[in-house]
This record gives structure tokens, C-alpha cells and sequence, in this order.
């Protein structure tokens, strides 16, 4: 999303096949060895169509972030969850910041890419989709508020240090 390079330790190869097959289907430089996931600069591609799935399917707790992925793919990608309502609606903050987006239904979101996100206020009331946020608002131009900080972060242990760390700019309120 951002452009870097990044290494996850203690990510299972098996574990992750059922998300490292979608991302390398957009065209992701990824690869999964030992207990290692690399990610390199890419230029991600749309796919027709990802499905979340049970086990091992892709996972519906991705969606959030493979449709934020998306709106910087070339191309028109539909992400169908079957499995939860009003899981995409949270991402419609993503229009406001400038993501082509169309939500055909409470399962089903077509993205248009790659759009130039632009920074703007949003709320993660939700962990996954304020996650996904929080990740749009990192490749975003511009400022961009998110609040309740507190929601994503119940769910992403060290959240700020670990962004921090990654070189993300940020300025937590009241800390």
C-alpha cells in the first residue's frame, strides 16, 4: 500500500496460503518461507472477483484490507462476502477519500484502481474495517484523522509502536 518493504516473522506458509494466493493473484511480490512473509514494492492488478470462504478459503476477516489493496490495483476487482452484512459498508468512508467504489449490496463491493487516496477524518468503530482505514490512510496524501483509536487497537497489540517503527507518521492525541 505505502510502497515499502516489509518482513513478518512467525507467519506459517500453510497458514497464510489461503491470503498470499490472493495477493500474488493481484500481482503482489509475496513469499511466504520458513516462518517468514515477505512483501515487496508492487504494482497491483484487479481481479475479477475474490470470494471470502471457510477454511481454507480466504478468510472474510481480510476483506476489509484486500479492499483497501484494491483501490490501488489497476483495474475493477468484486469483493463478494457472503458470510457477514455490513461488513463493506464501513469502507464507504474509503469514497470520501477519494476510492472508486460501488456497493452493489450488503455482500458485494465493486473497486475501481488505482485511485490517488487523499487524507481525511474517519471512524473505526469496527476492528477490521478500522484497521483497513488505518492502512488507507497510511498510503493517503494529507492528514487523515481516525477515531476511536481505541477500537483497532484492542484487536492490534502495540498498534502506534509498531507503526511507528515501520516509519508511519504519527501524532496519537493525549499520549
Amino acid at each position: 500500500m505505502t510502497g515499502g518493504e516489509i518482513d513478518v516473522y512467525g507467519a506459517a506458509a500453510g497458514d497464510l496460503e489461503p491470503i498470499t494466493s490472493v495477493l500474488k493473484r493481484m500481482a503482489v511480490d509475496c513469499e511466504v518461507d520458513d516462518d517468514r512473509l515477505r512483501l515487496r514494492p508492487s504494482r497491483p492488478e484487479a481481479v475479477r472477483q475474490i470470494t471470502t470462504a471457510p477454511w481454507p478459503g480466504f478468510p472474510s476477516d481480510m476483506v476489509s484490507l484486500i479492499c483497501v489493496l484494491a483501490t490501488q490495483a489497476r483495474g475493477a476487482t468484486l469483493i463478494h462476502d457472503w458470510m457477514y452484512e455490513l461488513r463493506l459498508f464501513a469502507l464507504e468512508q474509503l469514497s470520501g477519500m477519494s476510492a472508486d467504489l460501488f456497493l452493489c449490496d450488503p455482500h458485494r463491493m465493486i473497486v475501481n484502481g488505482p485511485a490517488a487516496l487523499t487524507g481525511r477524518t474517519l471512524d473505526s468503530r469496527d476492528l477490521r474495517s478500522g484497521m483497513a482505514l488505518i492502512a488507507a490512510a497510511l498510503a493517503a496524501d494529507g492528514t487523515s484523522r481516525i477515531h476511536p483509536l481505541e477500537t483497532v487497537e484492542r484487536g492490534y497489540a502495540q498498534l502506534v509502536e509498531r507503526l511507528l517503527a515501520l516509519g508511519a507518521r504519527i501524532d496519537v492525541e493525549g499520549r
